[in-house]
C-alpha cells in the first residue's frame, strides 16, 4: 500500500463544481493509494453531501443573521421557501460572507481521514437531528413525523450518508462529528485495505 505523506485541503465559499471535481479527483487518489478504489463512488457522494450540508448550514446562519435571530423556530417555513425560490441569491450572499467550508484529506499509516468543517456552530435543533440519525435512534410511528423528516432541515442527506456508509461496508461509526463555538466538523475515517 502506497502511503501518502501530505494532506490536501479544499475551501468552499459557495457551491463550486470545479472545486468539487478537484476534491473528487483527490479523494480518488487517496482511495487508490489505500487500495479502496471500489469505494470511490459512494465516498464521493458522501463527501459531496457533507459539503452541501455544511454550505446549507452556513446559508442558514446568514438567513438568521439577516433577521437578527439565533434559532429558526417559526422561521423554518420561510427558510425552506427561500432555498426553493432564491437559491442563487443565497449562494451569492454566502460567497461574500465570512462563512466557509473546508475539506481536508489527511493521510495516516492505516487509512485516511476526511474532515469537513464549517465555521458555524450547530443550532440545538440541528444537533438533535444529527445525534438521532448517527446513533440510529430513529423509529417513526407517526407518518406525518416521517414526512416532516424528509423536508429541508430534516436530515435527509445525512440519512442517505449513513445508509451509503453501511452499504460500502464502513458502517455508521466511521462518521463522527463535533460542534462548538464557531466550528462544526464531520470526520470520516477511511481504513486502508488491510485494516
Amino acid at each position: 500500500m502506497a502511503i501518502l505523506k501530505t494532506a490536501a485541503t479544499f475551501e468552499f465559499r459557495s457551491r463550486d463544481e470545479r472545486e468539487l471535481d478537484k476534491l473528487g479527483a483527490e479523494l480518488g487518489r487517496f482511495l487508490q493509494a489505500y487500495k479502496r478504489e471500489s469505494w470511490t463512488g459512494p465516498l464521493t457522494h458522501i463527501v459531496r453531501e457533507l459539503v452541501f450540508n455544511s454550505l446549507k448550514a452556513n446559508i442558514k446562519r446568514l438567513f438568521l443573521e439577516e433577521r437578527g435571530r439565533t434559532a429558526l423556530d417559526d422561521l423554518l417555513p420561510a427558510f425552506r421557501e427561500a432555498l426553493e425560490t432564491r437559491p442563487d441569491e443565497l449562494l451569492a450572499a454566502l460567497g461574500r460572507s465570512p462563512y466557509c467550508v473546508q475539506v481536508e484529506l489527511s493521510p495516516g499509516p492505516d487509512g485516511f481521514l476526511v474532515t469537513v468543517r464549517n465555521n458555524a456552530e450547530m443550532l440545538a435543533a440541528e444537533r438533535s437531528i444529527v445525534d438521532r440519525i448517527l446513533s440510529g435512534q430513529e423509529n417513526y410511528t407517526d407518518p406525518a413525523e416521517a414526512l416532516e423528516r424528509l423536508r429541508e432541515g430534516g436530515g435527509l442527506g445525512l440519512r442517505m450518508v449513513r445508509r451509503m456508509l453501511s452499504s460500502a461496508g464502513l458502517g455508521p461509526a466511521a462518521l463522527t462529528y463535533s460542534s462548538g463555538p464557531g466550528i462544526t466538523e464531520f470526520r470520516l475515517a477511511v481504513p486502508g485495505e488491510n485494516t
